[in-house]
């Protein structure tokens, strides 16, 4: 795959809630800069097809036993998607689990809401509009990463989603 297409293939969505203060930022990332690794797309441990299933991100909130943890507007979309809190770590999900992590499943409600529990607490991350444009999903896969790399620039507050065509971009290397 040529250089072009790779820096084309990833775009980040992240908003970042601080406080009561929410910004959202839409803008396209390359895999080839200098604050990213450099990610061999052309061999990946889990190979997404255009027939995969993409996930959608609109407007969107997490709560935790029922209280806001964050919410964010915005668009983004992916095989891939995670929202990241200080206090919890990162989420990621998937169609297709990674081989080389843990991940188990979890269930999708209305096709608008992701619900799972971790450390006993119950998670719920909350869609405007359904996660798949077509058809229906009822699993996915997720993994916790309770200490992931922080992403370079970003306050540490609040709360931040994403979505990516690979889990090359996000999971740290084995």
């Amino acid at each position: 795959m040529d250089r072009k297409k790779r820096r084309t293939l990833f775009i980040l969505f992240v908003g970042v809630a601080i406080g009561s203060l929410l910004t959202s930022n839409q803008q396209p990332c390359s895999a080839q800069s200098s604050e990213q690794r450099t990610v061999d797309l052309n061999n990946p441990a889990v190979p997404f097809s255009r027939d995969d299933t993409s996930l959608q991100i609109r407007a969107s909130k997490i709560e935790v036993n029922g209280e806001l943890l964050f919410s964010v507007g915005g668009y983004t979309a992916g095989h891939v998607i995670w929202f990241y809190s200080p206090s919890y770590g990162r989420f990621i999900f998937s169609t297709k689990p990674h081989p080389k992590y843990e991940f188990r499943l979890v269930d999708v409600l209305d096709e608008h809401r992701i619900v799972f529990e971790s450390d006993g607490k119950r998670f719920e991350w909350i869609f405007a509009v359904p996660l798949v444009e077509n058809g229906t999903i009822s699993h996915l896969w997720m993994m916790h990463d309770r200490h992931p790399e922080p992403l370079k620039d970003k306050p540490n507050a609040g709360g931040e989603i994403g979505a990516s065509t690979h889990y090359e971009y996000i999971l740290p290397s084995n």
